[in-house]
């Protein structure tokens, strides 16, 4: 489901773009075990900062 009916007034509810592979995952995260679930969220906070500091990286040289 996305968000947008959330954050603009008069968005109608839409479900989550199907082209995107990790759509049909998200639905079956609410299936894993507290520990997988912060396990993968682990994973997914070193992924996003390695992408930051490359972004900052790539932009200060």
């Amino acid at each position: 489901m996305s968000c947008d009916y959330l954050l603009l007034d008069d968005a109608p509810r839409r479900a989550l773009r199907g082209d995107n592979p990790l759509t049909d995952r998200l639905a079956d995260l609410d299936n894993l075990t507290d520990a997988d679930r912060d396990a993968l969220l682990h994973i997914l906070d070193g992924l996003l900062a390695n992408t930051r500091i490359r972004a900052a990286l790539s932009t200060a040289g």
